[in-house]
C-alpha cells in the first residue's frame, strides 16, 4: 500500500472515530448553552430582544446562524432537540473543516486535536 493510501485511510479512521465519539457523547446530556439557544432563538423569530434574558454573551452573528439552523426542516423531534441536533451537526462540520487544515498545513499528527473535547466548540465537558 502506498503512502498516500494509507494516510487517507488514517484520515478517514480518524474522522469516522471522532464523529461517532462525539455522537457517543452527545447523548449523554448538554449544558447551559442548549437551552439558552432555544430561548435565544424563540426571542429574536419573535421580533424580541433577545438580551434581555442576560444570558446572551456570544457574537451577534451566531443568532443568525441559530435562527438559520432553526429554520431548516425538522426531524420530527420537539423543538428543543431538532434544534439541539442541528447546532451539534453544524459544529462538527466546523470542526472537520479545521481538522482538515491543520492536517494538511502541519501534518498527521495534529489528528489527536480532533480527539480533544476542550478544543471543540460543543461544549459537553
Amino acid at each position: 500500500m502506498n503512502k498516500l493510501a494509507q494516510k487517507n485511510i488514517y484520515l478517514f479512521t480518524v474522522l469516522f472515530l471522532g464523529i461517532f465519539l462525539r455522537i457517543f457523547i452527545s447523548k449523554q446530556g448538554y449544558n447551559y448553552d442548549f437551552p439558552s439557544y432555544r430561548i435565544y432563538t424563540d426571542l429574536f423569530q419573535n421580533g424580541e430582544d433577545f438580551y434581555i434574558t442576560g444570558r446572551y454573551n456570544y457574537a451577534p452573528v451566531w443568532i443568525n446562524i441559530l435562527a438559520f439552523l432553526d429554520s431548516l426542516p425538522s426531524f420530527d423531534l420537539n423543538s428543543f432537540d431538532s434544534l439541539r441536533i442541528k447546532v451539534v451537526s453544524f459544529l462538527s462540520l466546523i470542526d472537520i473543516f479545521i481538522f482538515l487544515i491543520l492536517n494538511r498545513l502541519h501534518s498527521f499528527k495534529v489528528a489527536i486535536l480532533f480527539y480533544n473535547p476542550s478544543l471543540n466548540s460543543w461544549g459537553f465537558f
